[in-house]
């Protein structure tokens, strides 16, 4: 175990180049220490038994990646359109095309927003729902607001 750990940690004055992670790889974990800080709140505030905490937690960073990947495809297609758009070369057919995909993935975000609720309801009570989403709105609006102070970006 200590020849692990000997191995493992940087050898003093060895000069040790800097681990840099891609600045998406940082916000992702941003993103999980902050729904995990939050399951944990939440849990408390409501009184949910560890398992439940549990299972809100690994709920929220589950929910958070689907949606996340939806909007990320909604934004292509978006910027896809007003390239199109821009073109005086696009034809009918193609717009025609991309408003379909654009209402599928909107239709799939809509999907996805009922088989979360349905998975929450299993893990919270109704009430518990109520105050549960009432305190993520705040979260997401604060992350907004501090997202918008920096600069820019968009709020998970």
């Amino acid at each position: 175990m200590a020849l692990l750990a000997a191995l493992a940690w940087p050898a003093v004055g060895v000069a040790q180049p800097p681990v840099r992670r891609p600045p998406q790889a940082d916000r992702m974990m941003l993103e999980r220490q902050i729904m995990q800080r939050f399951a944990r709140e939440v849990g408390s505030e409501l009184r949910l038994s560890e398992d439940r905490r549990s299972r809100l937690e690994q709920w929220l960073i589950q929910s958070n990646q689907r949606r996340r990947d939806l909007a990320r495809e909604a934004n292509g297609l978006r910027r896809q359109l007003a390239e199109a758009v821009r073109s005086t070369n696009t034809s009918d057919a193609e717009f025609e095309r991309l408003l379909t995909q654009i209402r599928e993935v909107r239709q799939r975000e809509l999907d996805q927003l009922g088989r979360d609720e349905d998975e929450l309801a299993q893990t919270l009570s109704p009430r518990q729902r109520a105050e549960f989403y009432l305190r993520l709105a705040r979260l997401q609006e604060r992350i907004r607001q501090m997202v918008a102070e920096r600069g820019g970006g968009d709020a998970f």
